[in-house]
């Protein structure tokens, strides 16, 4: 499993459907934003992890392997967070807000340390997943032929 393929997946995702989200909100006045649409980075990274590892090497990867997987990808996850919201808030007004309150910096260090252990729980659950469904279609397919 490879951490830097990993946060390329998680960064990738996470731009377009921000992307998806502000053209849709610029074109079609349609907010689709909400709270789950921060998990499903990890879920698609987590789960094209497990995809290429059960493909390169035609197994699931052991459950040790996973879980300290998900505790890099969940330190991973967290840092991106953290620059995330430091860079917004320079542009965000509602980011701005927030860190001009006193609680502001650490209601949003506990957002990013939820979303961190979120991350951690769901990347592992995925990864196996992802390894599982891929190691299911292979063998369908070689029973086909």
């Amino acid at each position: 499993m490879n951490l830097k393929r990993y946060a390329l997946n998680f960064i990738a995702t996470s731009v377009a459907l921000f992307a998806v989200n502000f053209a849709l909100l610029t074109f079609a006045n349609v907010d689709i934003a909400n709270a789950g649409m921060g998990l499903i980075p990890i879920f698609l990274a987590a789960m094209l992890e497990g995809q290429r590892y059960a493909r390169e090497h035609g197994d699931a990867p052991e459950s040790s392997a996973m879980w300290q997987f998900s505790k890099q990808a969940a330190m991973v996850v967290v840092a991106l967070n953290m620059v995330f919201i430091a860079g917004a808030s320079f542009v965000v007004p509602e980011i701005q807000f927030l860190m001009t309150q006193s609680w502001g910096p650490g209601v949003l260090l506990c957002i990013v340390l939820v979303i961190g252990l979120l991350s951690f729980l769901l990347t592992r659950q995925f990864l196996g997943m992802g390894a599982r469904t891929t190691l299911k279609a292979e063998a369908k397919k070689r029973k086909k032929q």
